[in-house]
Protein backbone atom coordinates (compact mmCIF):
# COMPACT_ATOMS: atom_id res chain seq x y z
CA UNK A 1 0.00 0.00 0.00
CA UNK A 2 1.33 3.30 -1.06
CA UNK A 3 0.35 6.60 -1.52
CA UNK A 4 1.89 8.82 -4.88
CA UNK A 5 1.73 12.50 -5.29
CA UNK A 6 2.08 13.74 -8.51
CA UNK A 7 3.27 17.39 -7.27
CA UNK A 8 4.25 20.74 -8.57
CA UNK A 9 5.71 22.99 -5.91
CA UNK A 10 4.41 25.80 -7.27
CA UNK A 11 0.77 25.24 -7.63
CA UNK A 12 -1.24 26.19 -4.25
CA UNK A 13 -3.51 23.65 -4.92
CA UNK A 14 -0.93 20.71 -5.26
CA UNK A 15 0.87 22.39 -2.13
CA UNK A 16 -2.23 22.65 -0.32
CA UNK A 17 -2.45 18.70 -0.74
CA UNK A 18 1.80 17.95 0.04
CA UNK A 19 0.65 20.31 3.55
CA UNK A 20 -2.72 18.18 4.00
CA UNK A 21 -0.54 14.66 3.72
CA UNK A 22 2.38 16.03 6.04
CA UNK A 23 -0.34 17.40 8.87
CA UNK A 24 -1.66 13.57 9.16
CA UNK A 25 1.78 12.55 9.10
CA UNK A 26 1.30 10.15 5.99
CA UNK A 27 3.96 8.15 4.16
CA UNK A 28 4.15 8.98 0.40
CA UNK A 29 6.19 9.28 -2.27
CA UNK A 30 6.47 12.22 -4.06
CA UNK A 31 6.31 12.44 -8.20
CA UNK A 32 7.10 16.16 -9.52
CA UNK A 33 5.01 17.18 -12.17
CA UNK A 34 6.98 19.93 -14.09
CA UNK A 35 4.58 22.50 -15.21
CA UNK A 36 6.83 24.64 -16.76
CA UNK A 37 8.12 22.13 -19.15
CA UNK A 38 4.66 20.44 -20.14
CA UNK A 39 4.32 18.07 -17.52
CA UNK A 40 0.51 18.65 -16.45
CA UNK A 41 0.01 18.14 -20.33
CA UNK A 42 1.07 14.73 -20.92
CA UNK A 43 -1.14 11.99 -21.22
CA UNK A 44 -0.28 10.36 -18.13
CA UNK A 45 -0.96 12.69 -15.99
CA UNK A 46 -3.60 13.65 -17.88
CA UNK A 47 -5.46 10.45 -17.29
CA UNK A 48 -5.02 10.75 -13.52
CA UNK A 49 -6.10 14.75 -13.60
CA UNK A 50 -8.29 15.57 -16.67
CA UNK A 51 -7.78 19.13 -15.22
CA UNK A 52 -4.63 19.02 -16.51
CA UNK A 53 -3.48 20.77 -13.03
CA UNK A 54 -2.01 18.92 -9.93
CA UNK A 55 -1.98 17.53 -7.41
CA UNK A 56 -2.93 13.84 -8.47
CA UNK A 57 -3.27 11.35 -5.53
CA UNK A 58 -2.58 7.92 -5.82
CA UNK A 59 -3.57 5.42 -3.12
CA UNK A 60 -2.06 2.00 -4.54
CA UNK A 61 -4.21 -0.13 -2.76
CA UNK A 62 -7.40 1.71 -2.99
CA UNK A 63 -9.99 1.57 0.69
CA UNK A 64 -10.29 -2.30 -0.40
CA UNK A 65 -7.42 -3.23 -0.81
CA UNK A 66 -8.02 -4.29 -4.65
CA UNK A 67 -7.41 -1.95 -7.00
CA UNK A 68 -5.84 1.54 -6.86
CA UNK A 69 -8.09 4.62 -6.32
CA UNK A 70 -7.14 8.06 -8.08
CA UNK A 71 -7.91 11.28 -7.42
CA UNK A 72 -7.27 14.83 -7.58
CA UNK A 73 -7.76 18.18 -5.97
CA UNK A 74 -6.56 18.82 -2.61
CA UNK A 75 -10.38 18.85 -1.33
CA UNK A 76 -10.19 14.89 -2.47
CA UNK A 77 -7.20 14.16 -0.90
CA UNK A 78 -8.13 15.85 2.22
CA UNK A 79 -11.60 14.19 2.36
CA UNK A 80 -9.73 10.80 1.56
CA UNK A 81 -7.68 10.86 4.46
CA UNK A 82 -10.30 11.75 6.82
CA UNK A 83 -12.34 8.35 5.19
CA UNK A 84 -9.12 6.06 5.72
CA UNK A 85 -7.21 7.34 8.81
CA UNK A 86 -7.09 3.69 10.45
CA UNK A 87 -6.33 2.05 6.85
CA UNK A 88 -3.18 4.39 6.50
CA UNK A 89 -2.42 4.51 9.97
CA UNK A 90 -2.45 8.56 10.03
CA UNK A 91 -2.14 11.21 12.95
CA UNK A 92 -3.73 14.13 13.30
CA UNK A 93 -7.30 15.46 13.24
CA UNK A 94 -9.67 15.29 10.24
CA UNK A 95 -9.60 18.00 7.95
CA UNK A 96 -13.51 18.56 8.57
CA UNK A 97 -14.32 19.01 12.15
CA UNK A 98 -17.10 17.41 13.45
CA UNK A 99 -18.26 20.41 15.72
CA UNK A 100 -21.88 21.70 14.00
CA UNK A 101 -21.02 25.24 13.46
CA UNK A 102 -17.30 24.36 12.40
CA UNK A 103 -18.91 22.31 9.89
CA UNK A 104 -20.52 24.60 6.96
CA UNK A 105 -17.85 27.68 8.09
CA UNK A 106 -14.75 24.96 6.62
CA UNK A 107 -16.57 24.13 3.86
CA UNK A 108 -17.73 28.03 3.34
CA UNK A 109 -13.62 28.75 3.43
CA UNK A 110 -12.62 26.48 0.97
CA UNK A 111 -15.44 27.24 -1.91
CA UNK A 112 -14.46 30.82 -1.17
CA UNK A 113 -10.58 30.68 -1.76
CA UNK A 114 -11.33 28.11 -4.56
CA UNK A 115 -13.54 31.10 -6.22
CA UNK A 116 -11.81 34.69 -5.75
CA UNK A 117 -8.20 33.93 -3.98
CA UNK A 118 -6.51 30.78 -5.86
CA UNK A 119 -7.76 32.03 -9.42
CA UNK A 120 -5.26 35.32 -8.57
CA UNK A 121 -2.45 33.06 -7.35
CA UNK A 122 -2.68 30.78 -10.41
CA UNK A 123 -2.61 33.46 -12.91
CA UNK A 124 0.29 35.15 -11.18
CA UNK A 125 2.61 32.20 -10.60
CA UNK A 126 1.13 30.94 -14.66
CA UNK A 127 2.33 34.79 -15.79
CA UNK A 128 5.24 35.87 -13.16
CA UNK A 129 7.20 32.81 -13.30
CA UNK A 130 6.11 29.42 -14.57
CA UNK A 131 5.64 30.30 -17.81
CA UNK A 132 8.77 31.09 -20.44
CA UNK A 133 8.89 35.00 -20.74
CA UNK A 134 7.75 34.42 -23.79
CA UNK A 135 4.70 33.15 -23.12
CA UNK A 136 3.80 35.55 -20.07
CA UNK A 137 1.10 38.22 -20.38
CA UNK A 138 1.56 41.11 -18.56
CA UNK A 139 -2.28 42.28 -18.71
CA UNK A 140 -2.84 38.48 -16.95
CA UNK A 141 -0.44 39.36 -14.94
CA UNK A 142 -1.99 42.86 -14.25
CA UNK A 143 -5.64 41.43 -14.01
CA UNK A 144 -4.76 38.68 -11.80
CA UNK A 145 -3.01 41.13 -8.91
CA UNK A 146 -5.93 43.25 -8.63
CA UNK A 147 -7.96 39.79 -8.14
CA UNK A 148 -4.79 39.16 -5.80
CA UNK A 149 -5.54 42.72 -4.23
CA UNK A 150 -9.31 42.42 -3.47
CA UNK A 151 -9.02 39.12 -1.91
CA UNK A 152 -6.92 40.29 -0.02
CA UNK A 153 -8.71 42.93 1.26
CA UNK A 154 -11.55 41.14 2.17
CA UNK A 155 -9.54 38.55 4.34
CA UNK A 156 -7.90 41.60 5.85
CA UNK A 157 -11.81 42.13 7.47
CA UNK A 158 -12.72 38.32 7.86
CA UNK A 159 -8.98 36.69 9.03
CA UNK A 160 -8.99 35.32 12.69
CA UNK A 161 -6.25 36.64 15.10
CA UNK A 162 -2.97 34.24 15.28
CA UNK A 163 -4.06 30.81 17.08
CA UNK A 164 -7.74 31.31 15.97
CA UNK A 165 -8.95 29.22 12.94
CA UNK A 166 -11.15 30.37 9.69
CA UNK A 167 -14.14 28.52 10.73
CA UNK A 168 -14.29 29.86 13.93
CA UNK A 169 -18.16 30.66 15.01
CA UNK A 170 -18.24 34.97 14.69
CA UNK A 171 -21.51 35.28 15.62
CA UNK A 172 -20.52 34.16 19.08
CA UNK A 173 -17.75 36.18 19.76
CA UNK A 174 -18.13 36.24 23.39
CA UNK A 175 -18.26 32.27 23.22
CA UNK A 176 -14.56 31.91 22.84
CA UNK A 177 -14.84 30.18 20.00
CA UNK A 178 -11.43 29.70 18.47
CA UNK A 179 -12.16 27.35 15.29
CA UNK A 180 -10.74 24.65 14.75
CA UNK A 181 -7.65 23.69 12.35
CA UNK A 182 -9.13 22.46 8.93
CA UNK A 183 -9.43 22.26 5.07
CA UNK A 184 -10.53 25.81 5.51
CA UNK A 185 -6.92 26.95 6.86
CA UNK A 186 -5.14 24.55 4.49
CA UNK A 187 -6.06 25.68 1.29
CA UNK A 188 -6.29 29.23 2.20
CA UNK A 189 -2.75 29.41 3.59
CA UNK A 190 -1.38 27.52 0.97
CA UNK A 191 -2.21 30.16 -1.59
CA UNK A 192 -1.66 32.97 0.38
CA UNK A 193 1.98 32.21 0.98
CA UNK A 194 2.63 32.75 -2.82
CA UNK A 195 1.78 36.06 -2.24
CA UNK A 196 5.38 36.45 -0.47
CA UNK A 197 7.37 35.10 -4.00
CA UNK A 198 6.87 38.01 -6.15
CA UNK A 199 8.25 41.69 -5.63
CA UNK A 200 4.36 43.03 -6.79
CA UNK A 201 2.62 40.86 -4.22
CA UNK A 202 4.37 41.06 -1.13
CA UNK A 203 3.65 44.46 -0.60
CA UNK A 204 0.30 43.57 -0.86
CA UNK A 205 0.63 41.52 1.82
CA UNK A 206 3.17 43.55 4.22
CA UNK A 207 0.02 46.42 3.78
CA UNK A 208 -2.76 43.87 5.08
CA UNK A 209 -1.47 43.02 8.71
CA UNK A 210 -3.80 40.52 9.71
CA UNK A 211 -3.68 38.52 6.87
CA UNK A 212 -0.10 38.69 7.37
CA UNK A 213 -0.22 37.41 11.26
CA UNK A 214 -3.36 34.89 10.48
CA UNK A 215 -0.45 33.41 7.68
CA UNK A 216 2.52 33.58 9.73
CA UNK A 217 0.77 31.63 12.53
CA UNK A 218 -0.47 28.82 10.39
CA UNK A 219 3.11 28.78 8.07
CA UNK A 220 4.85 28.38 11.55
CA UNK A 221 2.77 24.53 11.79
CA UNK A 222 5.39 21.71 10.89
CA UNK A 223 3.44 20.26 8.60
CA UNK A 224 3.88 23.86 6.34
CA UNK A 225 7.65 24.31 6.81
CA UNK A 226 8.62 20.72 6.09
CA UNK A 227 6.51 21.37 2.44
CA UNK A 228 7.12 24.95 1.49
CA UNK A 229 10.79 24.74 2.19
CA UNK A 230 12.79 26.38 0.18
CA UNK A 231 9.81 27.80 -1.55
CA UNK A 232 8.41 30.69 0.38
CA UNK A 233 9.47 31.19 3.99
CA UNK A 234 12.68 33.74 4.07
CA UNK A 235 13.41 32.46 8.05
CA UNK A 236 13.35 29.09 9.06
CA UNK A 237 11.87 27.76 5.98
CA UNK A 238 14.86 28.41 3.62
CA UNK A 239 15.50 31.32 1.11
CA UNK A 240 13.05 31.89 -1.32
CA UNK A 241 13.80 32.10 -5.44
CA UNK A 242 15.17 35.31 -6.38
CA UNK A 243 12.48 37.77 -6.93
CA UNK A 244 10.65 37.80 -10.28
CA UNK A 245 10.68 40.86 -12.16
CA UNK A 246 7.77 41.78 -13.72
CA UNK A 247 6.57 40.41 -16.70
Amino acid sequence: MTLELHHFDFWPSSMAAKVALLERNAVFNTITVDMANGGHQTAAFLALSPSGEPPALVDTAGPSGLHPLEMFEASAVMSHLDANVQRLNLGGANFIPQTPCNIPLTHQWVAWTRVHLAPAIEGLLLHGKILARANRSATKFGAALQQFRAAVAVLETRVPAPGTFMNRDILHPGGGDKGTFSAADVVLASNLTYGRLLPQTSPVLDGSPSVLAYLGSIEARPAFQAALKGISLPGGGGQPPDPIEPP
